[in-house]
C-alpha cells in the first residue's frame, strides 16, 4: 500500500516506539528518550505476504486432497514439491523427483534438448497452456496420457509454478473408441444411402441423363432426398426425384418404401398421377408420426426427334426446362404432399423436349439455401448452361447450391437432368448416364 494511501485522514496507522531513561550525571532520571517509527506499510505488506502464503498452502492442500497429481516447479523445471498422487502416477518418490535436474525429462514430448529448452523458457515466463496434452513415461516404462495445467505464483521474490496433472488415459481411450464407432456409423450410413440410390443411371435411347447428390449432416446420418430412373415397359421410362420428412433410420425406411412402391406401381400403370396416388395410399397405411413425402414423377417417352414427358408433382419443387434457345420454363402444378390426406390433389402436365432442351429436376436443398432468390437463382444458373451437356448442367447446379449454403450443405441436394440428344447423336451408341453422390 502506498505511503499517500496510508496517510489518508481517518485511516488506521501503526507505529513502533522505543524509549529509554535519560539520566543526569549523578545518575538521576531526568527524562525519557523516545523514537517513534511508522510501520503501517510494512505491516500491511507482511500481512499480505502471510495471506498469500496461507492461500498457497491451502491451494496445495486442496489439490492434494482432490486426488490430482500436483507439482511445484522452479523456473528451470526443477521439482520442489510433489504430492502422493503424482508419486503414484509417475512411479517416483518425492525425493527422487526433487533430485532430478528437471522433471520435464519425464514428458515424451520433451525428448530433445531443443524442445526441453523451449518448455523451460515458457516456464520461466510463466506461460502454461490450459489443458496441455502430454505423455508421461513412468518409472516402469509405461506411457500415461496426461492433461496438464498450471498457475504462476511469486512467493518472496521467487517465481514458481504450481502444476496440476490429470491422468486422462481412460478418457483418451474412450474418445478413440468413440471415433472408431463414429467411423463405423459413417460407413453404415454411406452404405445405406447408396442402397437407396441407383448405382448408375440406365441407358435411355436418345437421352442424356445426369444426376448429382450431396447428403447434408455429419456424414453418419442418412439423407431424406432420393432419385431413381427405370424402364416401365413399352419404351417408356420413369424418372423420380423425391424428399422424405426427416433423416436417419426413419427417413431411410420411408425412402425405401417410397422407391419400391413407385417401382411396383409403375409396372401396371404409366400414368404419373395414378402412380403417386398408390404411393400416397402406401404411406397412409404405414403412417408413423405423420411423416410425409414430396415427389416429382416423370414418364419419359423417347421418340425419333424428341422426348415426350408427362409430369406430376406432389408437394415438390417444380421441374424447370432449359430450352435450346435459352428460355426457362416451369413445368407442372405443385400438388399435395403425400402421406397426409386420403385424396391428394395431383395434376399431370405434358411437355415436349427437343434436341438441345434440358429438363431439370431437383430437391429443395438446391433453392432453400438462398430463399430470397429461390428458383430465380436456379434459373439464372441454367441460363448460363445453354448448349452444354446434361452432366455439365447438373454439376453447375450443384456447385451453385453449395456456394449458396456457404460451406457444407445444410440440407440434402439432389439434381437430375434429362437432355435429348441431337439428330446425329440419337442414332449412335448411347452413353451411360452420369450419377454422382457425395
Amino acid at each position: 500500500m502506498g505511503e499517500a494511501q496510508t496517510k489518508q485522514p481517518g485511516s488506521a496507522r501503526e507505529f513502533v516506539a522505543s524509549y529509554w531513561p535519560v539520566r543526569a550525571p549523578d545518575d538521576d532520571v531526568i527524562g525519557v528518550g523516545v523514537v517513534v517509527s511508522e510501520v503501517t506499510g510494512r505491516r500491511l505488506a507482511e500481512r499480505a505476504l502471510r495471506a498469500q502464503t496461507d492461500r498457497y498452502e491451502a491451494l496445495l492442500l486442496a489439490l492434494s486432497d482432490a486426488g490430482e497429481g500436483l507439482l511445484v516447479l522452479e523456473r528451470d523445471g526443477r521439482c520442489v514439491y510433489a504430492n502422493s498422487a503424482f508419486e503414484q502416477l509417475s512411479g517416483y518418490t518425492s525425493p527422487e523427483l526433487v533430485a532430478m535436474e528437471t522433471v520435464l525429462d519425464l514428458a515424451v514430448e520433451y525428448d530433445s534438448p531443443e524442445r526441453r529448452q523451449g518448455a523451460i523458457a515458457r516456464l520461466d515466463e510463466g506461460i502454461v497452456t490450459p489443458a496441455l496434452p502430454l505423455t508421461l513415461r513412468r518409472r516402469d516404462g509405461l506411457l500415461v496420457d496426461l492433461e496438464v495445467g498450471g498457475v504462476r505464483l511469486d512467493i518472496e521474490g521467487r517465481r514458481q509454478l504450481v502444476v496440476v496433472v490429470r491422468d486422462v488415459t481412460e478418457r483418451r481411450r474412450a474418445e478413440g473408441e468413440r471415433e472408431q464407432l463414429l467411423a463405423e456409423r459413417d460407413h453404415i450410413a454411406r452404405t445405406l444411402q447408396q442402397s437407396l440410390l441407383p448405382r448408375a443411371l440406365p441407358d435411355v435411347p436418345g437421352v442424356e441423363l445426369a444426376a448429382r447428390y450431396v447428403a447434408a449432416g455429419e456424414g453418419n446420418e442418412v439423407g431424406g432426398d432420393f432419385y431413381d430412373c427405370y424402364a416401365t415397359g413399352g419404351g417408356d421410362w420413369a424418372l423420380v426425384v423425391g424428399d422424405v420428412c426427416g433423416k436417419g433410420a426413419e427417413a431411410a425406411a420411408l425412402t425405401a418404401l417410397a422407391r419400391y412402391t413407385l417401382r411396383a406401381a409403375s409396372q401396371h400403370t404409366r400414368r404419373p398421377r395414378a402412380v403417386l396416388t398408390e404411393l400416397n395410399e402406401a404411406l397412409l397405411r404405414d403412417r408413423q408420426d405423420y411423416r410425409f413425402c414430396t415427389v416429382v414423377y416423370v414418364s419419359l417417352t423417347p421418340r425419333d426427334d424428341r422426348v415426350s414427358a408427362c409430369v406430376a408433382a406432389a408437394g415438390h419443387p417444380l421441374p424447370l426446362v432449359l430450352r435450346a434457345e435459352g428460355d426457362i420454363e416451369t413445368v407442372g402444378s405443385p400438388g399435395s404432399l403425400l402421406g397426409i390426406v386420403d385424396t391428394p390433389e395431383l395434376v399431370e402436365e405434358r411437355v415436349e423436349l427437343m434436341p438441345g432442351d434440358a429438363l431439370v429436376l431437383y430437391t429443395d436443398g438446391v433453392t432453400e439455401a438462398d430463399r430470397a432468390a429461390g428458383p430465380e437463382r436456379l434459373a439464372a444458373v441454367l441460363e448460363g448452361c445453354r448448349g452444354v451437356d446434361a452432366a455439365a448442367i447438373a454439376a453447375a447446379v450443384e456447385a451453385d447450391a453449395l456456394a449458396a449454403h456457404g460451406g457444407p450443405a445444410r440440407d440434402d441436394v439432389a439434381i437430375v437432368v434429362v437432355r435429348p440428344r441431337g439428330p446425329a447423336e440419337s442414332f449412335g451408341p448411347t452413353e451411360r448416364g452420369v450419377a454422382t453422390a457425395t
